[in-house]
């Protein structure tokens, strides 16, 4: 018999806060633009939807550029 068991966690809020590793981790990205952002609540929205897509949305930034930012 080839039994396997798995433990699946739901890290996205349910089990932890991501607020400050997302919202540090856009604004490196975003620093590496040279955009500069110390309001790290401001960066809040980036939560929850595809990183690539809240670049474009929130920042204006081409396909090449939200990719080189994820």
């Amino acid at each position: 018999m080839n039994r396997k068991d798995y433990i699946l966690f739901d890290l996205d809020g349910t089990l932890t806060d991501p607020k400050e590793g997302i919202t540090k981790s856009v604004q490196h990205a975003l620093a590496h633009f040279g955009i500069q952002t110390d309001d790290l609540d401001r960066l809040t929205p980036f939560i929850g939807p595809p990183l690539r897509d809240s670049f474009k949305e929130y920042y204006g930034f081409s396909d090449d550029q939200a990719w080189e930012a994820v």
